[in-house]
Parts: C-alpha cells; sequence; structure tokens
C-alpha cells in the first residue's frame, strides 16, 4: 500500500503515514502515474504528425512511382524544355516524400534531427498539388516553428522520454 497523500511505501495494517501523518485507508492503491511520465498533448500532436507524414511519404511514393511509369512510356524519346521540368518537379517530390517519412520516424523517436527534416518536409509540402501535403505542411510548420513548442521539444528530446 502507500500513502494517498504523498506517495510513501506503507507497511499492511500500519494506521499512519511515518513521513506525513495521513491516516491509512484500505483503498491505498500504488501510485503508477507519478513513476511513469504522461503523454503531453504535445507529445499526442507530434506523434499525430508523424503518422500523418508516414501515410502520406507512402501515398506519395505509390504516386509517384506510378506517376514516372506513364510519363516515361508517354514521353520516350522526347527531349526539352518539359522533361527537364518534369524531372525537377518529380525530384521535388520524391525529396519531400523520403523527408516527411525520415522526418517522421525521428518525430517518433523525439530526435533532434527529426524535428529538422519535419521542418523541411513542410516547407516543401506547401507548393504541393496535393492538398493534403499543403496541409500537413502548413500545420508542421505551425507545430514545429512555434516557440513554445521548440522549446518544448528540446526538452522532450534531453529528458530521453
Amino acid at each position: 500500500m502507500y500513502c494517498s497523500e504523498c506517495g510513501q511505501a506503507l507497511v499492511d495494517k500500519q494506521a499512519a503515514c511515518p513521513q506525513c501523518g495521513r491516516l491509512a485507508s484500505t483503498s491505498n492503491a500504488p501510485r503508477q502515474a507519478e513513476h511513469a511520465s504522461p503523454i503531453t498533448g504535445f507529445q499526442r500532436k507530434i506523434r499525430a504528425l508523424a503518422f500523418c507524414w508516414l501515410a502520406y511519404g507512402a501515398l506519395a511514393s505509390i504516386w509517384l512511382i506510378s506517376t514516372q511509369t506513364k510519363i516515361s512510356e508517354s514521353l520516350a524519346g522526347s527531349t526539352g524544355t518539359l522533361m527537364v521540368v518534369l524531372a525537377f518537379y518529380l525530384l521535388l517530390e520524391w525529396l519531400q516524400a523520403l523527408l516527411g517519412i525520415a522526418g517522421a520516424i525521428g518525430l517518433l523517436n523525439l530526435q533532434g534531427w527529426g524535428r529538422v527534416l519535419s521542418i523541411i518536409a513542410s516547407v516543401l509540402a506547401l507548393p504541393s498539388i496535393f492538398p493534403f501535403g499543403a496541409v500537413i505542411g502548413a500545420w508542421g510548420l505551425v507545430l514545429l516553428l512555434k516557440s513554445k513548442n521548440a522549446e518544448e521539444y528540446r526538452a522532450l528530446t534531453t529528458s530521453g522520454a
């Protein structure tokens, strides 16, 4: 049993807590919540952002593979500005998807580099043709660049939570 006031361990049948003097009750249970660090609202938001980046990165990768196949079949043998623009666009989309996935892994593990990669992926996602990508990008920037949140994330990475 544990004291409901201060959390001190009590011996069975002990009438009062030796530390704070509170009378022991029969309903005292271990205060496990004090020993485990609770997940904060900010940590939930970080996890939600990370899972959105993982889903978006996977869907974008599938779309990019199918698009590259279609483009290479339809524009086989052509050269010029259109091919350069399409290649550059696809490269940026691949970069955004892969950085988003890598950043999500870092965010889930509360790594400092995960925040940096997620910010870069968020910036790259803003001009995306996918509305979902632009929304995740804006949300990521707001969540990760807000000074209060940046400090809280730094505290989480140093505490090892």
